[in-house]
């Protein structure tokens, strides 16, 4: 049943996806060209001048294209749960047999799909916009660069573990980044008043503490560490500390949205 209820929340969520991010590519590979058209200079000083201002306010809107498509992926993926699971959708996602950890677990695989195909979608764009554009001397740099960073990481465990650290991390903050607002949700709806108020003052409490955590964590590690262990100790430390508490929180969010939908469901 969850394989099923996977296809199905996938398939809703394609069809605003499959459009979007097609068409923030599209975008970005006119951008290019305009840019290619700008540098090259053709047309005349007439032409010239006006493909700049054209090239200039493309730049803008490119750049809040991305932040943009950042936010909406955000804001969809936190919409559609609180549609599916506690407004009048709810009733119905709630009768089917299944139980609630189904009912999350697909939403969460799902949008965590979602937030990879948009990463990847914006790395795709920066790679057209800059593909040709960068001189044989920089493509040189960048490959002594990475050259040095592969042997770097080969001959030094400490940086291996860190990159190794980093990549967990970043998995498992996508993972908690969608549970927190699922497990605020989840509270909110507990009250019968201001239910969206009391999500969003849950979320903020929550984000609020986990900063306060982490920068309580890194300061004393800096301050303890600094002259007994070098930098890159101190920064695994950091990353695996970070990477551990986002574990807990996830944990914690998943097994709590899933107590409050199986115990105390409230969707008056």
């Amino acid at each position: 049943m969850l394989g099923k209820l996977i296809k199905y929340e996938f398939r809703c969520c394609a069809r605003i996806f499959a459009i979007l991010l097609p068409v923030f590519i599209l975008y970005t590979a006119i951008y290019r060209g305009v840019m290619e058209f700008t540098i090259s200079g053709t047309g005349g000083q007439t032409g010239s001048a006006i493909s700049a201002m054209l090239f200039v306010g493309m730049t803008m809107i490119f750049i809040l294209l991305v932040m943009g498509l950042a936010v909406f992926c955000f804001i969809y993926t936190v919409y559609r749960f609180y549609k599916n699971m506690v407004t009048d959708e709810g009733y119905l996602m709630h009768t089917l047999p299944v139980a609630p950890w189904e009912l999350v677990t697909s939403k969460l695989i799902v949008a965590a799909l979602e937030y990879i195909a948009t990463i990847l979608t914006i790395v795709l764009s920066v790679f057209i916009i800059s593909v040709g554009m960068i001189s044989e001397s920089d493509i040189e740099t960048i490959k002594q660069f990475i050259d040095m960073i592969v042997g770097s990481v080969y001959g030094n465990a400490s940086q291996a573990l860190g990159m190794i650290l980093s990549v967990v991390s970043f998995a498992v903050s996508i993972i908690s980044g969608i549970l927190i607002p699922y497990v605020s949700i989840a509270i909110g709806q507990l009250k019968n008043n201001n239910r969206a108020l009391w999500s969003i003052g849950v979320y903020l409490l929550i984000n609020i503490s986990l900063s306060m955590i982490g920068s309580i964590i890194s300061v004393v590690l800096t301050s303890v560490m600094s002259e007994t262990a070098d930098a890159a100790l101190i920064m695994n430390l950091s990353t695996g500390i970070s990477a551990l508490i986002n574990v807990a929180v996830a944990v914690a969010a998943f097994v709590c949205t899933c107590k409050i939908f199986r115990e105390n469901l409230n969707l008056r």
